[in-house]
């Protein structure tokens, strides 16, 4: 992946979230996915391989019903 900054222009090669949304003792996430805040300051997760957000953890088994968003 080549990571870029659309504000700045700015190239890199590592991701430039790093790894502190990791909390302490917390599992990385799947390849490709990220955290985000809501408005309301709730986590929820993003899926960039399939363009879907959840409020569903995707590092724990939950049933199929889950809702699922595509992103804007």
């Amino acid at each position: 992946f080549i990571y870029h900054n659309v504000k700045t222009s700015a190239v890199q090669l590592s991701d430039p979230r790093g790894s502190s949304q990791l909390a302490e003792g917390e599992d990385p996430l799947p390849s490709g996915w990220t955290t985000a805040k809501d408005d309301d300051g709730d986590t929820y997760f993003v899926d960039h391989n399939t363009g879907i957000t959840t409020y569903a953890d995707p590092r724990l088994e939950l049933p199929e019903d889950v809702p699922q968003h595509e992103l804007p």
